[in-house]
């Protein structure tokens, strides 16, 4: 796996802190939890608009 580098202001490239990396993967962890909470609540939605929909239809 190549290593994360990133340009400092003098030009060289430096390695990132490991307190860096685990504060980019700590926001990356949020992110994503944030988005699959927003994706679950989605569906969640979703399905009970089928499930209504059948439930109106077995009802008639």
């Amino acid at each position: 796996m190549a290593k994360a580098k990133r340009s400092t202001q003098g030009g060289k490239n430096q390695e990132p802190s490991r307190k860096e990396l685990v504060r980019l993967q700590s926001l990356i962890q949020d992110e994503a939890l944030e988005e699959a909470r927003e994706l679950v609540e989605q569906f969640q939605a979703h399905q009970g608009e089928e499930n209504s929909s059948k439930e109106k239809t077995a009802s008639e």
